[in-house]
């Protein structure tokens, strides 16, 4: 197999990182293997963690969340025990969080940024060959992509339902309903043609909830262009109320327009509404017809708001 084909093993690489440490600090005593650290830098008094890259079989894609994990508790282990930290990990792996940063990856791995931006973690990418890179502000940045997302469902629920007017004794209600039931399936049963009005309206929002990659995916102009996923990604976010639809008609009909109003507060907990601010803050205030929010949504239209900024300026020049 090619090196460039796979992930580095820890024992190929650590002469790599010893001789890399050795020339910045030529006074230290480098140990491998010591006292349950990778690597540790005597001297200066710095624990090396060397994280490799855990493989999924079934996806044959790398194990995101184990790697987080895994590398979490041993970097914090050595915060508390030194005070400091160096993590380094594979530059193909960095490449794929990358290419993958927005898409949908359940993983939590913003604490590497929060613990570099404590001056606690340097962190490093090292490939196969042993070209080793201390990562900047802006290569750290990235790992801020992948934070808690259920911590972001909690908090977008509560806000729903306390703004709808939901409490605890109707939802409880619903639920006791549900089980003197037939129906296996909560959901479902919300969803059932002869449900009322509000165990439609609870199920819908607790379907959209479950489908918060999607919303991501929307707020982030990324769903997949199949029309199947993408109409079931925009279907979500008009249940918890961040887009409407203004007008009736089908998808291609250019009298429907799509706005986005964000009418319970929540897009603050969203991170990928934040990176996209100035675009959906235009759309709240300038709608835009169903064909074109699609080719926004689905990354097809990047210069949407410098095109629309240049028909603004020829407008203007007209009325001078």
């Amino acid at each position: 197999m090619n090196f460039e084909d796979r992930y580095w093993m820890v024992e190929e690489i650590r002469p790599y990182i010893i001789k890399y440490l050795k020339e910045i600090f030529p006074d230290s005593i480098i140990i491998p293997e010591f006292n349950h650290v990778d690597i540790m830098i005597l001297g200066p008094n710095i624990p090396v963690e060397i994280q490799k890259t855990y493989v999924d079989k079934v996806y044959n894609s790398p194990a995101v969340a184990q790697f987080g994990d895994t590398s979490r508790r041993q970097v914090e282990q050595n915060i508390d025990s030194c005070k400091n930290c160096w993590l380094f990990m594979d530059n193909k792996f960095l490449e794929y969080l990358r290419y993958t940063s927005n898409k949908t990856i359940s993983a939590k791995l913003d604490w590497i940024y929060k613990y570099y931006k404590e001056q606690k973690l340097k962190i490093f990418s090292i490939t196969i060959d042993g070209t080793i890179k201390e990562l900047e502000n802006n290569d750290v940045n990235l790992f801020t992509k992948f934070n808690d997302i259920s911590t972001d469902k909690y908090i977008i629920a509560y806000n729903i339902l306390k703004k709808i007017g939901f409490e605890t004794e109707e939802i409880v209600g619903m639920y006791n309903s549900f089980k003197k039931s037939d129906t296996r399936d909560f959901g479902q049963w919300l969803l059932r043609n002869e449900g009322t009005d509000r165990e439609k309206l609870y199920g819908k929002i607790k379907q959209s909830l479950n489908n918060l990659y999607d919303i991501r995916n929307v707020l982030n102009c990324s769903v997949p262009k199949d029309i199947k996923k993408s109409q079931q990604a925009v279907k979500s976010i008009y249940a918890i109320g961040l887009f409407e639809r203004i007008g009736e008609g089908y998808t291609s009909d250019k009298s429907v327009r799509i706005r986005f109003i964000d009418k319970y507060n929540i897009s603050q907990c969203i991170g990928e509404y934040k990176d996209n601010k100035e675009l959906w803050d235009y759309i709240r205030e300038h709608p835009v017809d169903t064909r074109t929010f699609y080719a926004i949504v689905r990354g097809e239209y990047p210069n949407f708001l410098r095109d629309r900024q240049k028909q603004k300026n020829i407008e203007e020049a007209w009325t001078k």
